[in-house]
């Protein structure tokens, strides 16, 4: 067989297996994940003896030996059916005791092969052997008790357990078997209640036999044992079973204080204790904002309870990483500080957490929770990268194993329509009479309501999937599983190469597009449902297509962090310089800001990744948390953030990144605005080749700081109240487009983007990406 979904990649936490051999076999040979945990749990039976008197057959022998299972080579039903006719022939030549009867219970690809077989060997069917066929699973127990006074078991191979010979054994009939796999577990060579056979032969098979048919005293001692085994010297119960599945899950999702997997608590308890007395009462000091206070009664908590739930050991790493201040003040702690331990412990206490949990819902908040803080501290960003999709794939699930078209579109919408924080929230509640809200805020990225869109961006995906082509583009297996989902929903096939499935699904974005543009318009910002004119025109399987398509992870180009993500000709303090100068305050311009290999791969990425969810009026933008973070943008951010720390960046953390891509020329892109953060960099990825006027397509940014007195919201949305703040005479400074340019700005200062004038074409069009660090007033 082959390991369960899941399996090799980490995406399950345990396994549970019926026997000894069969764990062994599994971790050996079929590459398993070493961090999943195997579980050895028995089946159980019923252990009082079954009621059912359902079966009988006339035969006139005393001896009835049966065999029981599916009809399938591996189970090697050959072997009883030729041992069968040499004990038949024997005992009907030369001996006075009459044949025994032979009984096959169950069916299979073998069932008329092995009735041949017997036929061929001399068995008159329904006389010297019965084929009962297949039967419901309540009543084989019935069957073996009626029908039997001996179990044959002749399997050769692997076997995992064999759930039939322990039924066998409870109704008090002895097992014959070779002894393979997992039936060590109750049956070995030299026990009273059943008989091992060495060589796994007809004659063996045949000499194993001959003492139960001729000794009648022998058989009834072993029938005795057989069932004194099974439901007296060994629990193969229900209820055992139960308590081992419930101990399995208690392991799950809950850690032993003892175990070595928690020394990490000990060391959240010293981070969160350090110099604090008063740590009674968690709910009542995190209420307050003692968040120190509040951590620590959380870990001495911890430290004091026998087990310790995933629950709790994600409302320690929440605790942890609040107390530390880096989210709230949006910085990155120095190294060796409280601060910055309690945030590398975090990450730690959401990874331990993670290898218990199987609850999505806890897992996105667990890897939500280790993406902000691994990219706060600059640590592991493909492993952050990783979190943060992980985050984006659940909020864009739907449902897959849902039938229903509509059922799975509902699904879909709730989620994505789900409050988003973009940080994580746990509530804490202590003696139940209060509960606590910690939370993780970020910047928020703009989104419409589920299936919204316009003919533009509906024009660029079918632009996008028809690229993706061009550079034959292999899809992963959920982008794929995508796609096949759509096609099983509007009743085309599943099975094309990825190339035909995505010329298709670009084909039903285009005449979605038409269909937008006749019903609203086409002006860039006309926006309307695609399910309600899906819904409108029902017999339109390209609308259905395109509907289910939409706002979908097709393809994401992740790349990972590279040796050297910025160029190493341009220097810092001249940077500094100018962001200081008098002629331009709060502004600096880096040419030739990335290295080659990083702007290539970041450029490849924007080109390639279906990720540009928010729909803006003529362009379109894709966000840190919605499937935009790679390793190598989060390397990117940090190299920035630590090389022009000394004099720009500080401590500022990153809070949020974008990247816009502009659809139209001739038109100016952002109107004027603000922005949320502290210090934005703004790099352009787009080269110079695609660029039809050189002195614009850029930004215009003014040297005055939008006020305090306006809100973010008339900052940022509405150019006109911005502009009026900042007044008529705000002086001004045009950067124009230049391929891996990046601008350091200050968020506050308004500014715009001007006049677009590039090439027509898919790869022409003018991408930037945006890092933002810190906050102001405005966080």
């Amino acid at each position: 067989g082959q390991p369960p979904a899941g399996s090799r990649s980490g995406q399950i936490s345990g396994l549970v297996l019926p026997s000894q051999f069969a764990a062994d076999f599994w971790a050996q040979h079929k590459q398993i994940d070493q961090n999943i945990n195997l579980f050895v749990i028995n089946p159980g039976i019923e252990t009082s003896s079954s009621t059912s008197d359902v079966f009988e057959i006339q035969v006139s022998s005393e001896i009835k030996i049966g065999w029981v299972g599916r009809l399938a080579p591996q189970k090697s039903p050959g072997l009883f059916i030729r041992a069968a006719a040499a004990l038949h022939a024997m005992y009907k030549e030369h001996s006075s005791t009459l044949p025994p009867q032979f009984v096959v219970i169950g069916d299979g690809p073998l069932r008329q092969a092995s009735e041949q077989l017997a036929i061929d060997l001399g068995l008159r069917l329904n006389h010297d052997i019965h084929f009962i066929g297949w039967l419901p699973p309540e009543t084989v127990r019935s069957a073996i008790r009626n029908l039997t006074h001996v179990v044959v078991h002749t399997n050769i191979l692997e076997e995992t357990f064999c759930m039939c010979n322990l039924e066998a054994l409870a109704e008090g009939r002895p097992v014959i078997s070779f002894g393979v796999g997992g039936v060590s577990e109750y049956l070995n060579s030299g026990d009273d209640h059943g008989i091992i056979v060495d060589t796994p032969s007809v004659p063996a098979l045949v000499a194993a036999l001959i003492p139960l048919i001729d000794n009648a005293t022998k058989l009834s001692a072993m029938r005795t044992a057989a069932k004194r085994r099974v439901l007296r010297d060994s629990d193969f119960s229900f209820d055992r079973m139960a308590t081992q599945y419930a101990n399995m899950y208690t392991e799950l999702v809950c850690v032993h204080k003892n175990s070595p997997k928690l020394v990490v608590l000990n060391d959240a308890f010293v981070v969160a204790c350090q110099g604090i007395d008063d740590w009674r009462d968690p709910g009542l000091l995190l209420e307050r904002g003692e968040l120190w206070q509040g951590s620590c009664a959380m870990a001495t908590h911890l430290k004091a309870t026998d087990y310790v739930s995933v629950a709790g050991l994600h409302a320690i790493g929440l605790a942890l990483a609040v107390a530390s201040g880096a989210f709230f003040d949006c910085i990155t702690p120095p190294r060796g500080t409280r601060a910055h331990r309690a945030l590398a412990l975090a990450i730690e206490i959401a990874q331990l957490a993670l290898q218990f949990d199987a609850d999505e819902e806890r897992a996105t908040g667990l890897h939500r929770l280790a993406a902000v803080a691994r990219a706060t501290l600059g640590y592991e960003p493909n492993i952050a990268a990783d979190d943060y999709f992980f985050v984006a794939a659940a909020r864009r699930s739907s449902g897959q194993d849902e039938e229903n078209l509509n059922a799975w579109l509902d699904t879909y919408a709730e989620n994505l329509d789900a409050p988003q924080s973009h940080g994580i929230s746990i509530g804490i509640n202590d003696g139940g009479t209060r509960s606590i809200e910690l939370s993780i805020s970020g910047s928020s990225a703009g989104r419409q309501p589920p299936f919204y869109t316009s003919a533009h961006k509906l024009r660029h995906d079918a632009r996008q999937l028809e690229y993706l082509v061009s550079i034959g583009t292999k899809l992963k297996l959920a982008g794929r599983h995508i796609l096949e989902r759509a096609m099983h929903f509007v009743g085309l096939s599943q099975h094309d190469d990825d190339a035909t499935l995505l010329k298709r699904v670009a084909s039903a974005f285009f005449n979605a597009a038409d269909a937008v543009e006749s019903s609203v318009g086409s002006d860039p910002a006309s926006m309307t449902s695609l399910r309600a004119l899906s819904n409108e025109y029902p017999s339109s399987l390209e609308l259905k297509l395109a509907l289910i398509a939409h706002g979908r992870f097709i393809h994401v180009n992740l790349p990972h962090a590279v040796v050297q993500p910025l160029a190493s000709g341009w220097n810092e303090d001249q940077v500094a310089a100018a962001f200081y100068s008098n002629e331009t305050p709060g502004v600096a311009v880096i040419d030739n800001a990335l290295s080659p290999e990083c702007l290539a791969l970041l450029r490849d990425q924007m080109l390639e990744s279906t990720i540009y969810f928010d729909v803006k009026r003529g362009h379109l933008g894709a966000y840190l948390e919605d499937g935009l973070a790679s390793g190598l943008l989060l390397q990117t951010a940090d190299a920035f953030q630590k090389r022009l720390a000394d004099r720009i960046i500080g401590d500022m953390r990153l809070v949020q990144a974008w990247a816009y891509k502009y659809l139209y020329n001739g038109t100016m892109g952002i109107r004027p605005h603000a922005d949320e953060g502290a210090i934005t960099v703004n790099c352009w990825l787009t080269p110079d080749s695609e660029n039809l006027d050189p002195d614009s397509g850029g930004l215009r940014i003014y040297l005055r700081e939008a006020p305090s007195n306006i809100s973010f919201a008339a900052a940022n949305q509405d150019f006109r109240s911005v502009m009026a703040a900042i007044g008529d005479d705000a002086p001004f400074i045009d950067i124009p487009h230049r391929g891996n340019r990046c601008l350091v700005f200050r968020s506050r200062l308004t500014h715009l983007t001007q006049t677009l004038h590039f090439k027509a074409g898919y790869k022409s069009s003018r991408i930037n990406l945006t890092l933002m660090f810190g906050s102001t007033s405005w966080k």
